[in-house]
């Protein structure tokens, strides 16, 4: 007979391999990212921030949020902003699921625009690996000094 705890914790995840640029053309692809809630309030007291990755370049857009309900609107903004300046539209979003991605309105607002959404399986951040390793990576130098 096995034991089920055991069987479980010798479990191990596999390693994901990750590309250099997955986009082919501008607009391919979004990494978006909810994240916070801050220890700390921003200047006009925000607690979360979003993160929206614009995959065919690495263009990382950030904004102060004092309301995880924000994102939403925020996303509208950016998604507005880079389809003018590039004149195409936002083919494919990946996020993570978190409850305010998830919403009714987020995936009608998508489905209507035409803008496909993959979300990433609980537990496994690195399918939104873009997005997650940029709010890492400021904090890698300043723990490599430690």
């Amino acid at each position: 007979m096995v034991c089920e705890t055991s069987r479980h914790g010798k479990q191990t995840k596999f390693e994901f391999k990750t590309k250099e640029h997955f986009s082919s053309c501008p607009l391919e692809l979004i990494y978006i990212d909810l994240c916070g809630l801050m220890r700390t309030k921003g200047l006009d007291g925000e607690l979360y921030f979003i993160l929206m990755i614009y995959d065919y370049t690495k263009m990382t857009i950030v904004s102060f949020l004092k309301k995880k309900y924000e994102a939403f609107e925020c996303f509208k903004i950016y998604k507005e902003l880079v389809e003018n300046e590039t004149k195409l539209k936002i083919k494919c979003m990946r996020s993570d699921n978190c409850r305010e991605f998830m919403l009714k309105s987020f995936q009608q607002y998508c489905d209507e625009n035409g803008t496909k959404r993959k979300v990433s399986i609980t537990g496994t951040p690195q399918q939104n690996g873009v997005a997650e390793g940029k709010k890492i990576e400021p904090y890698r130098k300043w723990l490599e000094q430690c």
